[in-house]
């Protein structure tokens, strides 16, 4: 096998890099985006869920790169085929529709995605799609809202799409998001260290959740909830 040696030192070291990375990845990944379907396979990448689901988890991933891009001004040459993905995948009607979630569902955990864009975007977000869409969009999420899911890292997901409706002028449930808090304050130990729930180990997902999910509320929601925000950024230090 011949490998390719690569100067790690020019690796995502600017804006620039990480744009033109991105934009690679998207490039990429639309060749197994069939156009008019509300998701994509990555091969056969399914856990405990369906090929439905997974399609629908490979396209919510790539929106972790495909929104940031648009808030930041960038252009996404792909992003009317994950316009019209979201289109039929919220939408009951539709063949391609993602479906009603049940207990520890994974389409829960890939909810933050949109959460995350509806953040960062606010009601610019709420001007790429028709009404209908945005209604069918805050129902699909809505979900979340009330859902059981483990108790863990996971209540992020649903602080992350609170978030989102609030900052584009959706309706949205404070009193869930105190909620979530209130129950992974439960897995604090100190020190900037959480379990990822009650019992558990110490893990790569205090870093990868607890604190990532953290400090995106943190910059979103400073004028808010500048007590909560500023332990939050205390813990991830």
């Amino acid at each position: 096998m011949r490998v390719t040696r690569v100067e790690t030192s020019k690796i995502l070291s600017s804006r620039d890099d990480v744009v033109a990375a991105l934009t690679e990845m998207l490039a990429a990944l639309d060749k197994q985006f069939p156009a008019g379907k509300s998701g994509f396979p990555l091969g056969q990448t399914c856990a405990h869920y369906s090929v439905e689901i997974a399609n629908m988890e490979g396209l919510s991933r790539a929106l972790w790169g495909v929104f940031p891009l648009l808030a930041g001004g960038e252009e996404v040459p792909v992003f009317d085929k994950y316009r019209e993905a979201i289109r039929q995948g919220t939408d009951p009607d539709s063949e391609g529709y993602w479906g009603e979630t049940g207990p520890y569902d994974q389409r829960l955990v890939e909810m933050a995605a949109y959460g995350l864009g509806l953040s960062l975007l606010g009601e610019r977000f709420n001007e790429m799609f028709d009404a209908q869409t945005l209604h069918n969009l805050h129902r699909w999420l809505d979900q979340i809202t009330d859902a059981q899911m483990p108790d863990s890292n996971w209540n992020y997901f649903a602080i992350m799409v609170q978030l989102g409706f609030k900052r584009a002028g959706l309706p949205w449930d404070k009193a869930a998001v105190e909620r979530r808090f209130a129950m992974m304050e439960a897995y604090y130990l100190g020190d900037g260290w959480y379990s990822d729930g009650p019992g558990r180990p110490k893990d790569y997902y205090i870093p990868m959740a607890f604190h990532f999910y953290g400090l995106i509320y943190a910059t979103l929601n400073q004028d808010d909830d500048p007590q909560r925000c500023a332990v939050l950024r205390e813990r991830a230090q």
